[in-house]
Formats: structure tokens, sequence, C-alpha cells
């Protein structure tokens, strides 16, 4: 992924703190057919200094088997248009910003074992008080359990992009705060945070 300097995230804390906030990623392989991409909910587990990740797929989707056991998961975050009007400088162009990770690695399919011991974690971590993980093993819900196959993602690439505005002077950012903070939602409430943060400081790494 292209990142200009100044919108680039090393702080392991930071991503993954915002894979954890927006842990519906795409998958995304190559092999044989070309590029395949899927939608999963992932959770992350730590090992030592590396990112695994465990997610799953249908039964009946191929995706993994077909490709060369290699791929990409990308972790999207709030976006939004920036107008020009938001800015003091009179001559300036739109934009969007974005907040997004991308993480390359290698994916291993999981054992049925696995699959049980990692459904229960993904459950909790959506809905904290599920008693789902208690009946895995009755007949409906092992047989939904046996239609889905389990696999872990070894990250050992690590790409992050905080585009807002940190090319442009403080004052042109305020700006775009303050148009940002008389739209509505809960991802523009985190970029306006976000962006807040970084005039704090010199940079944000």
């Amino acid at each position: 992924m292209y990142i200009p300097e100044e919108f680039k995230i090393e702080d392991k804390e930071t991503i993954i703190n915002f894979i954890k906030k927006h842990s519906f990623g795409i998958l995304v392989t190559h092999g044989q057919e070309g590029l395949e991409a899927t939608h999963i909910p992932f959770i992350l587990k730590e090992q030592e200094n590396n990112i695994v990740l465990w997610g799953h797929l249908a039964k009946n989707n191929m995706q993994i088997e077909k490709s060369d056991k290699e791929g990409i998961i990308i972790f999207n975050g709030p976006d939004s248009y920036i107008s020009p009007e938001w800015y003091n400088e009179e001559e300036a162009v739109p934009t969007w910003d974005y907040m997004t990770v991308h993480l390359k690695g290698s994916i291993r399919l999981c054992n049925y074992e696995e699959t049980m011991e990692n459904l229960p974690r993904l459950l909790k971590f959506h809905e904290i008080n599920s008693n789902i993980p208690e009946k895995l093993n009755l007949p409906f819900y092992s047989g939904m359990v046996r239609a889905i196959k389990g696999f872990y993602f070894y990250a050992d690439g690590i790409e992050a992009a905080f585009k807002l505005g940190q090319n442009h002077s403080k004052e042109d950012q305020k700006g775009v705060i303050s148009a940002l903070e008389n739209q509505n939602g809960e991802c523009i409430e985190e970029m306006i945070e976000t962006m807040k943060k970084n005039l704090e400081k010199d940079t944000f790494k």
C-alpha cells in the first residue's frame, strides 16, 4: 500500500486497538483462478511480538484451498470526503481522508477442535453474555460448526495509514475538524478524536 510518510502509523498498540475496533475485515488471496475476497469477522491473538488472527469461512467456500496460502487482510475504519471549502488556504482541492490497516501473511486451515476452541472467543468478543458457547456440543450447534472451517492468519507484514490531513497546516486541520463535527456518525467521531490528538503533537506514530 502506498503510504506517504506523514500518514504512516507504526505504533503497534494503536494498530492492535484499531483492528479490535474494526474487526470485520476483507481476506484477499490469489490462486490459479485469480484474485478472491471474502468479508470475515476476525479475532486477534497476539503471540509475543507477532499478530495472529482467527477467522472462519463457510465450508463450501474454497477460497483458501484454491489460494497459495498467502493473503492480505484489510481492516477499514472511518472515512470522509473533505471539501476544500473547509480549509483556510485559498487554493486547495477536494480529497478523501481515511483510516486503514493492511496485514500480509500466511494462512493455515484449522481442524474441528481448533475451531471449537476459537468460536467461543469470537462470540464472547461480540456478545459477552451469550450462552451459545455453552451449547456448542449440542446436536444443532455442533452441526452448524461443522458447516464452517476456521483458519489462522499469521501476519508477517503490517501497513497502516491514517490519512487525516497531517500534510496541511494546523489551522486547516482545525477547519476540517470543525466541519466534521457538524456531521453525524460514530465513525466520524473517531476521525475527529484522532485528528485532535494529532494536533497535540508534531507527529502521530
